[in-house]
C-alpha cells in the first residue's frame, strides 16, 4: 500500500496521479518536497508539458524559489493573509541590478551618495544591489575612482531575501 512508500514515492504517486487528469487548474503546495533531482526535473519537464498541451494554469506555493524560477514565470508573495507583492518574475529581476566593485583603498559605505537596495563589503571589494543599469552605475561610480565594475547574476531568491529584508 502507499502508506508504506517512502516519503518521495508518496509525492510521486500523487504527482502522477495529479498529472493523469490533465486538469485545467492545479493547485501544489511545497510541489519538490522529498523528490530526488532527477524526479523533480522529470516533474518540472511534466508540468511545462501540461502548460503547454491543455494551457493548465498552474499555482505553487513554495519556500524553495529558486526551484520555481525554472518553470515560473510570475509571482505573488503572501504575508499574513495579503499579497504583499506580485508581478512577473522577469520585471523583477530585470529592475534590480548586482554589481561587485573593487577600489584601491576601503570605502566605506557612509561615503557614498548612492541609494543601494543591499550593500555588502569585504575590504576593498563591495557587492551592491541597485535600481541603476550599468551605465547609469558607471556614471554614479566615476567620483569614487573604481578600479573594476562587473554586473553579476542576480536570481529571483536573493532578490526576495533582499526586498524582505528591506
Amino acid at each position: 500500500t502507499i502508506n508504506k512508500f517512502s516519503k518521495g514515492m508518496k509525492r510521486q504517486v500523487f504527482i502522477a496521479l495529479a498529472l493523469a487528469i490533465k486538469p485545467k487548474y492545479l493547485l501544489l503546495d511545497e510541489a519538490f518536497d522529498g523528490l530526488d533531482p532527477l524526479a523533480r526535473l522529470t516533474f518540472k519537464r511534466a508540468l511545462i508539458d501540461l502548460i503547454d498541451e491543455k494551457k493548465t494554469t498552474i499555482i505553487i506555493s513554495s519556500h524553495s524559489l529558486r526551484e520555481l524560477e525554472d518553470i515560473c514565470d510570475s509571482y505573488g508573495l503572501i504575508d499574513n493573509r495579503n499579497i504583499v507583492s506580485s508581478g512577473l518574475i522577469s520585471e523583477a529581476t530585470e529592475n534590480v541590478h548586482k554589481y561587485q566593485v573593487v577600489f584601491s583603498d576601503i570605502i566605506t559605505e557612509e561615503q557614498f551618495d548612492i541609494n543601494f537596495k543591499n550593500y555588502q563589503q569585504d575590504g576593498r571589494i563591495i557587492k551592491v544591489v541597485v535600481k541603476e543599469d550599468l551605465e547609469q552605475f558607471t556614471k554614479s561610480m566615476e567620483k569614487y575612482n573604481p578600479l573594476i565594475i562587473d554586473e553579476i547574476p542576480i536570481d529571483f531568491e536573493e532578490l526576495f531575501i533582499i526586498e524582505v529584508e528591506s
